[in-house]
């Protein structure tokens, strides 16, 4: 999980690659792991793969990520890059229905947007989503998921919330 709003940066931003880590130490500076209530954790651990250090992330029938906070200017700085690896896919993983909101792999990138700019009744809903789930909510987010049945950059709507894309 990633957050990017509109604070101002000038110098390119560099996120704290696993790859900086030794297999064993916990995550790098910056990252955590963000869990959710009443769930299962999966499993995090920095593990060696072909020579580098990397996030193995063991998960079933469990919610929860490894999430790093940030404030950038998106258009200063518009690109982010990383690297995945999965070893199976989630074979009832499909992001054009609800049952199929599951995946091997994703990367949340949130944003803040004044809600000034946004329409009344998406501030509202907004508003009591803050109340349910904490203040700290974004307002709007972009996932990538590792999906096995659409082409690369395939395109759709979460189907939990219509402010993720």
């Amino acid at each position: 999980m990633l957050a990017l709003t509109g604070a101002a940066a000038l110098e390119p931003v560099a996120i704290p690659p696993f790859s900086a880590a030794r297999p064993g130490e916990p995550l790098p500076r910056g990252w955590r792991e963000a869990l959710l209530p009443n769930r299962k954790p999966p499993e995090f651990a920095l593990v060696a793969d072909e020579g580098a250090t990397v996030l193995r992330v063991r998960s079933s029938a469990a919610a929860g990520t490894a999430a790093h906070s940030f404030h950038i200017d998106a258009t200063a700085h518009p690109t982010l890059a990383w690297r995945w690896k999965i070893d199976r896919v989630v074979e009832r993983g499909d992001l054009a229905v609800k049952s199929g909101d599951d995946f091997a792999a994703r990367v949340y990138v949130f944003f803040d947007l004044p809600e000034e700019q946004m329409p009344w009744s998406a501030r509202m809903r907004l508003k009591l989503a803050r109340l349910l789930h904490g203040s700290d909510l974004p307002s709007a987010a972009i996932c990538y998921v590792w999906d096995n049945r659409h082409a690369v950059g395939a395109s759709a709507w979460n189907p939990y919330w219509y402010r993720v894309r």
